[in-house]
């Protein structure tokens, strides 16, 4: 085939046009883009008594703790995908089927009420001394009335079936489903500590991306090559969310349909809240080898989006922050992006509805939110912050973004002339400038570490917030 189709020559000069633009805007985003510089670090220190006072107006959405004591109670320290066998299995039954009988495929390492939750280790081998940074679950229950619902049907269930069809012949069964439903409950976290035995010097709770994976790793090898210890939270999955659906036929729907998206959007929001308020205090406890300060928050795209709900739960325990490809207005987020709707999808009775109404839907959203980062983001103001922002990006819109800069004035803003995919494509390349600069915000704070000024979280926790609280030093 010619490298030329000459019966085509448009499609060569429309390709060789976006290539060249594609270079170009490559080489101006190497190049940094534009920026705004961070203040210096000693202007901050902590929440102000104004901003902690707005914080504590903040409604986070309850969770029903009634039943927490018999589920801890009823946790086994050990799970096993097969129930025990009086009898041992005869000489034909294939290998595997004798292992999974005698090793359990995970042990129940911790088990404790933090929080509002429960929060559990699991060690996923036999050898639990194979694995020192073992998985963390967060199990809260939610009383808010609307949940969404996972499209991708249950994988776990047909694992179980084939393996109940592995043990019938040698009449062995498949272990309760409420036992094994403990390796899959709560909200997925995982510590990763600094390579090659190297003390952490400090924490980072990452918020990952949805899909951006490969573009978030050069970041965290990079920060772990530095020293730092990483808890890792996983962000819902909204792409397999079946979308939750919202009718509005009149203007008088407007307000009603606000405040139950509002309630839903916070709903989710908390739940990453909530999990590192646990984890923090589990590893104050159990993980003495990696210390409480500094502590940074490091939200990617979709991460970004709940990073300022986590810290605005507990500011004092944050001492820097990074959100790269964040914005603000989930609801306006998810209706405006090109990646998803987020699981929410509004019906209108009539199309031009849409025009006339929508711009109030997403006031009225903003009026009933608690815990959008229209709301939250301010909890960053008094610490460095560094955003990294796409000027064209329509996943995020750039909008949001900009609007997010200006609820933390104090942030320093490094803006690349790119769309998010680009943003997180060039990512890597960027990966050695956020560490010098998380090196730079964070040094004070190490020095007072080093020090003994620095003081960890209490375990008293607020009445109406469940908020953890840091005695100043």
């Amino acid at each position: 085939m010619p490298l030329i189709d000459q019966a085509r020559p448009h499609l060569m000069y429309r390709h060789l046009f976006r290539t060249l633009c594609f270079a170009a805007a490559t080489s101006l985003a190497l190049g940094a883009g534009c920026s705004t510089r961070l203040s210096d670090r000693a202007n901050f220190s902590g929440p102000t008594p104004a901003l902690q006072e707005q914080l504590d107006t903040i409604i986070w959405p309850a969770r029903d703790q009634s039943g927490l004591d018999h589920t801890l109670a009823s946790t086994p320290d050990a799970i096993y995908l097969f129930q025990p066998t009086e009898q041992p299995l005869p000489n034909e039954a294939p290998a595997r089927l004798k292992r999974a009988v005698q090793r359990p495929i995970a042990s129940v390492r911790f088990s404790e009420r933090l929080g509002v939750g429960i929060l559990r280790e699991l060690a996923n081998r036999s050898d639990p001394a194979r694995d020192p940074d073992n998985a963390l679950r967060f199990v809260s229950v939610s009383t808010f009335p609307i949940k969404p619902q996972d499209e991708r049907g249950s994988p776990w269930r047909w694992f179980l079936r084939s393996q109940a069809e592995l043990g019938a012949p040698y009449a062995v069964t498949v272990n309760d489903e409420q036992v094994l439903s403990v390796l899959g409950q709560g909200l997925r976290m995982r510590v990763q500590t600094p390579p090659d035995g190297t003390p952490a010097r400090g924490l980072i709770v990452h918020m990952p991306g949805l899909g951006s994976g490969d573009y978030e790793r050069p970041v965290l090898d990079a920060l772990r090559a530095d020293g730092w210890a990483i808890l890792r939270i996983a962000t819902p999955r909204v792409w397999f969310y079946k979308p939750v659906e919202f009718n509005i036929s009149r203007a008088a729907d407007v307000q009603p349909v606000a405040k139950d998206i509002a309630g839903l959007i916070d709903d989710q929001l908390a739940e990453p809240a909530y999990a590192v308020e646990a984890a923090l205090a589990y590893l104050q406890t159990e993980r003495p080898d990696i210390p409480a300060h500094p502590c940074v928050m490091l939200g990617f795209s979709a991460g970004a989006l709940f990073a300022p709900a986590i810290v605005a739960r507990q500011p004092n325990a944050f001492d820097a922050a990074v959100l790269i490809g964040g914005g603000t207005n989930l609801f306006h987020i998810s209706q405006t992006s090109d990646l998803t709707n987020g699981g929410l999808k509004v019906n209108w009775a009539i199309a031009s509805d849409r025009d006339r109404f929508g711009e109030d839907l997403s006031k009225a959203y903003a009026s009933h939110s608690q815990l959008d980062p229209l709301r939250t983001a301010p909890a960053l103001s008094n610490m460095p912050t560094l955003l990294i922002l796409a000027a064209l990006d329509s996943t995020v819109p750039s909008s949001t973004g900009r609007k997010l800069q200006r609820l933390i004035p104090s942030a320093e803003r490094w803006s690349l002339p790119v769309g998010h995919r680009l943003l997180f494509w060039l990512l890597p390349n960027k990966a050695e400038s956020i560490v010098a600069w998380l090196d730079r915000a964070t040094a004070s704070v190490e020095v007072r570490s080093a020090e003994g000024l620095m003081v960890n979280a209490s375990s008293a926790t607020d009445s109406r917030t469940g908020s953890r609280t840091i005695s100043p030093p």
